[in-house]
């Protein structure tokens, strides 16, 4: 068992950071810090994705589609969809990308 505490890992004040919690095997998860304003850009991931909001309101953007996101939201991404999101307030993120089986 491991316990981790998302906020504890948070990041605020200067880039948008991002810090790995797991890159092993077939899942990448991360926890996403953004300080209101900020931006990711564009992404186009080729496996599916889903950001649950720890903290925070966020706007993702796909493809001419906007989601609002409040804490506690979860919002599933699928493969190859151009997706942006921005930090409407300061906002922890946590990212949980599948990689696939074979991956790790």
């Amino acid at each position: 068992m491991r316990k981790t505490n998302l906020k504890e890992m948070a990041r605020f004040g200067g880039e948008p950071a991002f810090r790995w919690v797991d890159e092993a095997g077939a899942f990448r998860r991360a926890v996403v810090s953004l300080d209101a304003g900020q931006s990711l850009g564009n992404e186009r991931l080729d496996t599916p994705v889903s950001l649950l909001l720890v903290e925070g309101h966020a706007s993702v953007n796909a493809e001419g589609r906007q989601v609002e996101l409040r804490a506690g939201d979860l919002l599933d991404i699928p493969p190859f969809l151009d997706h942006s999101i921005t930090a409407q307030s300061r906002s922890i993120l946590w990212l949980h990308r599948y990689e696939g089986a074979d991956a790790g």
